[in-house]
């Protein structure tokens, strides 16, 4: 069974509207996979995110690269209906939401960033996990 790699997009503790600096995947990477964990709340409580590619060079900046919405399967059930748009996320203290990269073999992106709007009384982290068969 492969291993997988985890990286973290923002870190423990973030609590603000940001859009993290670009972490990149390895050429032969067979899976991605995204997980904001909801940390802490207050009152009212919300939060979205969404996560990007780019095909764009690792060495080339995140200001010059052409970031898009990843495509994610939109049931755990169901993984035929991909959508590209951001998600509310969880806002219940200790839980998380993950999303799977569902087409990285047509849309093999170089590097990848979450991007958090709509934060309300929330304290969360992202992290990506991504793992190669061979």
């Amino acid at each position: 069974m492969p291993a997988f790699n985890l990286t973290t997009l923002l870190a423990s503790g973030s609590t603000t509207n940001q859009t993290s600096a670009s972490k990149p995947v390895a050429p032969d990477t067979d899976a991605v996979a995204f997980r904001i964990i909801c940390e802490a709340i207050g009152a009212t409580p919300a939060i979205t995110w969404l996560i990007q590619g780019a095909m764009d060079d690792i060495g080339v900046s995140d200001a010059n690269s052409f970031f898009e919405p990843i495509g994610y399967a939109d049931s755990k059930v169901n993984d035929t209906n991909i959508v590209f748009a951001a998600l509310a996320g969880p806002v219940i203290a200790g839980t998380q939401q993950t999303i799977f990269s569902s087409l990285i073999r047509t849309r093999p992106y170089r590097k990848y960033r979450a991007v958090i709007s709509g934060v309300v009384n929330v304290t969360y982290r992202i992290e990506m996990f991504t793992t190669d068969a061979d």
